[in-house]
């Protein structure tokens, strides 16, 4: 193509341009002589000074102008592609490209930039005639000279019907739907995908929300974080579910028999080789023993008393309060129904035998002692309305809330008939009981406080206080009520045991063991009226204790003794005299 050498030049060729300089400055009147009419034709002529490289490239577009200006403007039309990807992606809003003619005018712009980066200007013409054997510049006619070219590339190009093309900015948006249609992407799928992913990711937290909100809402309308509460829910719901059972069909022999026969605590265990039963005396000497604190002599001898005296209300009383001091409920129990089964209206039987009840997790057998003291109280009695039977069962030991609610609420009635001045410190006792068995433990510690104001010295009273504090994870104050027990009854087994607990709570382990051994030691030197040592029953639950508080000290040589209770060997580790 003629084009060529202008358009594609080859490193290191001579430049067509160049030639074209030659030619004008090697014959000057050649130039002035064949561009003449030309320019008399576009405008004034030129004038020999006037042929710089300026001029020329002057003269070529004034020329080109002329012969695109008989043309109608065209483009390089991109609209057909463009509009076939509008028909696919449903839009029918054309967007034509900017006319190519119109970019003509801007050509003293390039023109100008190559200039400026000091290029000469030569004759492409003159070197595509030679390349094509054409005739000699001189030869040419006035249209053949600089606009052939572009009349050939314009004759090529299709004409716009209407002769004009409006200029139009490309959306950016369609535009991002075009690169994603080259990519082979819909930009609409992009678009729902990404949205569905974003709903996707809004469900996911909504829902999470839903459900901790609806928890929460569950948890405060339904679920009452109080363990015992739910304990006892879990119970209630049992008990219901059992007499459901129950009242379905009247065939049951052997429910019937475990609701009727089963009678837990019927029987009291005698200790063995008991050297008091000589002692014909025993109630008597029991008494003294007890006066000087010595527990586990005073056992012995009530037992000799009730072995002697069956039907010894005073003997049955004696004997069941003196094992609950001595870290031995379940005799004490037994005991105590023993003297109620003599004298059902015991005051003082009915309220040790509930604070037993509630020792071992009887809480409804508590609550109906609790019930009977009331009823069997001169002074009270008139508040009770539904009496109960002063046999007590044992098919179950749940307490319904009713119950609980209902002989709370009869203690309180009691409690403000009294002046403070009259205080009874009784009551203010059962209160204590019912307090502890719904866990609220600072209004028991209150109770006891209030009747140990008007019975300071009841050693009872402080271990019952101090129990309560511990329950309510108040140890420090504890340790000081049980010391304060201590010091009014030092033979008081079950303050010493609850005290080695608060040790172990405040992690002073070593006065753990100490404590633990020295309640042993108290049960296991019960002596009669002659001094002889008997083999009274040291407590399971003392020595399950001295187990943690040993492991708890890292002794492991320990371990063989506490086994086979070694008594003596134990004492010796830990410095307690033997003989004391």
């Amino acid at each position: 193509m003629a084009m060529r050498g202008l358009v594609e030049g080859d490193c290191g060729g001579q430049n067509p341009l160049t030639k074209l300089r030659g030619h004008f400055t090697q014959d000057q009147g050649r130039v002035e002589d064949r561009f003449l009419r030309p320019r008399e034709v576009a405008g004034p002529p030129l004038h020999p000074q006037e042929l710089t490289e300026q001029g020329l490239v002057t003269e070529f577009l004034h020329e080109t102008h002329q012969v695109t200006s008989r043309r109608p403007p065209t483009t390089f039309r991109m609209d057909t592609l463009l509009q076939e990807l509008r028909h696919i992606d449903g839009v029918n809003k054309p967007t034509q490209a900017q006319p190519v003619a119109s970019l003509l005018g801007a050509g003293n712009l390039w023109a100008d930039e190559y200039l400026q980066n000091e290029q000469s200007v030569t004759n492409w013409s003159s070197e595509y005639i030679k390349e094509n054997n054409l005739s000699a510049p001189d030869q040419l006619a006035p249209n053949q000279i600089g606009g052939g070219w572009a009349e050939d590339y314009l004759a090529s190009v299709p004409v716009i019907a209407d002769n004009r093309v409006e200029s139009q900015d490309i959306d950016p948006e369609e535009y991002e739907k075009f690169i994603a249609s080259l990519d082979g992407r819909q930009f609409e799928g992009q678009q729902a995908a990404l949205q569905l992913e974003r709903n996707a990711e809004k469900e996911a937290v909504d829902w999470a929300n839903e459900f901790v909100e609806l928890a929460k809402s569950d948890l405060e309308n339904h679920v009452q974080t109080d363990q015992d509460t739910y304990k006892q829910d879990f119970w209630r719901n049992l008990e219901d579910e059992w007499k459901s059972i129950q009242a379905e069909t009247d065939e049951h022999p052997w429910l019937s028999e475990y609701s009727t026969n089963y009678e837990p605590f019927s029987e009291y265990q005698f200790q063995e080789n008991n050297s008091s039963l000589e002692n014909f005396n025993a109630l008597e000497e029991g008494k003294k023993k007890l006066q000087e604190g010595d527990l586990p002599s005073a056992v012995l001898l009530f037992e000799a008393a009730v072995q002697q005296d069956p039907n010894s209300v005073e003997g049955w009383l004696l004997l069941g309060k003196s094992q609950a001091e001595n870290e031995q409920d379940p005799q004490a129990i037994s005991a105590l129904k023993k003297c109620l089964s003599l004298e059902p209206g015991n005051l003082s039987a009915l309220l040790s035998i509930a604070v037993s009840f509630t020792n071992e997790s009887y809480q409804a057998q508590a609550c109906h002692a609790l019930q009977l003291w009331l009823q069997n109280n001169s002074q009270y009695a008139h508040l009770v309305t539904d009496r109960l039977d002063s046999k007590m069962a044992f098919s179950t030991s749940f307490m319904p809330e009713e119950m609980h609610s209902k002989i709370t609420s009869l203690y309180i009635q009691a409690a403000r008939l009294q002046q403070k001045e009259d205080l009874d410190p009784n009551i203010q006792t059962g209160l204590g009981i019912l307090f502890n068995l719904s866990s609220d433990y600072d209004k028991a510690v209150d109770c006891f406080k209030a009747a140990l104001a008007a019975n300071p010295e009841d050693s009872l009273l402080w271990n019952r206080l101090g129990a309560t504090l511990a329950n309510g994870n108040r140890s420090e104050e504890a340790v000081s009520a049980y010391h304060t027990a201590l010091r009014h009854n030092p033979g008081f087994v079950r303050c010493r045991y609850n005290l080695g607990i608060s040790c172990i709570n405040l992690k002073a382990y070593q006065s753990a063991a100490e404590h633990f051994l020295t309640a042993l030691k108290f049960q296991a030197t019960g002596q009669g009226v002659k001094g002889a040592q008997s083999d009274s029953a040291m407590s399971a639950t003392i020595w399950s204790s001295l187990r943690l508080a040993v492991s708890l000290l890292n002794r492991p040589d320990l371990k063989e003794l506490t086994d086979r209770k070694d008594l003596d060997q134990l004492l010796n580790q830990f410095n307690i005299d033997v003989s004391s």
